[in-house]
């Protein structure tokens, strides 16, 4: 019984740990405004990828820029927080290990939508790759 409640305890704590991280890295990360103009999290019409998001994952996978420190531990877990602007093209970046979109490889989206107006939209991309 003693075991199971360590366990227990050990599992939660790292949990806590875990999103307390995510969510300083968000807070870190996170931009509210762009030239005045609010950066929306939910829109009416979010952004959308041409070719849809099997083709962005495509380019994503073949073309995306690993961090050194990721690629002596054979893997890559990360999230990328991105700004698409209201001419679709991705304006910010920021990540938690360093790992960067290939903007040179990628379309404009078709921008979000907020109440019949093209916004600004912060998206977030989890990356999980084993390499090698």
């Amino acid at each position: 019984m003693i075991r199971f409640i360590f366990v227990s305890i050990f599992l939660f704590t790292s949990y806590s740990n875990y999103a307390q991280s995510h969510t300083s890295f968000f807070d870190s990360c996170s931009i509210d405004s762009i030239n005045g103009e609010e950066v929306y999290e939910i829109v009416d019409e979010p952004p959308e990828y041409p070719g849809g998001t099997g083709a962005f994952y495509k380019i994503i996978g073949k073309h995306i820029k690993i961090s050194d420190k990721n690629k002596k531990m054979g893997y890559l877990k990360d999230y990328i927080l991105f700004i698409i602007d209201p001419n679709g093209e991705i304006v910010y970046q920021c990540s938690i290990d360093g790992t960067t979109l290939p903007l040179e490889y990628l379309e404009k989206w078709k921008p979000g939508v907020m109440k019949g107006k093209k916004v600004y939209v912060k998206m977030v991309l989890p990356i999980k790759i084993k390499l090698g």
